[in-house]
């Protein structure tokens, strides 16, 4: 599963909105909002290479430890 926002200039609702209701009303947790966003970014069609560096310049809280 991935979040992700559908034409949100149509529809008025952006990727904020969305991890939002997942987190307030879906009771998403830290790790599920990691686990989605390494879905997401594992299913694009960029290259390898580009994920890579995506995931390096945008991405290092995947890999954080969550505080207990």
């Amino acid at each position: 599963m991935t979040l992700n926002s559908d034409d949100p200039a149509l529809m008025g609702i952006d990727l904020t909105h969305e991890f939002e209701v997942a987190r307030n009303e879906l009771d998403f947790s830290d790790d599920d909002f990691r686990t989605v966003t390494r879905n997401a970014l594992a299913a694009s069609f960029l290259p390898e290479k580009v994920k890579e560096e995506a995931r390096r310049t945008h991405f290092q809280w995947l890999d954080e430890a969550i505080p207990a």
